[in-house]
């Protein structure tokens, strides 16, 4: 994790880096187990598909606490409005940029 954004290792090496500022949409969502669900958080950066990362990878709640750090628009109980109710996908864009040149913002709304 650094300043700038943070990166995803895959066996050790960097396989990609997210910079905060490269970020279009921010979008939480459960992907759903038999007994479990696994809360995710997607990261577009307007190149191929979004970058997701789940709450079991190891750094998954210090990246989504700089996140709400970077877009202090996301409000604060995202992840219980995605947590529950149990089983249910909770799809909710957490943020989204409209413009280049600064930002308008809409949270938890559905895709």
């Amino acid at each position: 994790m650094g300043e700038d954004g943070f990166h995803l290792l895959k066996d050790g090496r960097r396989e990609t880096t997210i910079r905060w500022i490269d970020v279009r949409t921010v979008r939480t969502y459960k992907h759903g187990f038999f007994a479990y669900d696994m809360i995710c958080l997607a990261f577009d950066v307007g190149e191929g598909e979004p970058v997701e990362i789940w709450e079991a990878m190891v750094d998954f709640m210090i990246v989504a606490e700089r996140m709400r750090e970077e877009f202090p628009q996301i409000p604060g109980d995202w992840h219980w409005v995605v947590m529950l109710p149990a089983f249910e996908t909770n799809d909710r864009i957490l943020w989204r940029r409209y413009h280049t040149s600064g930002c308008a913002v809409q949270h938890g709304e559905a895709p």
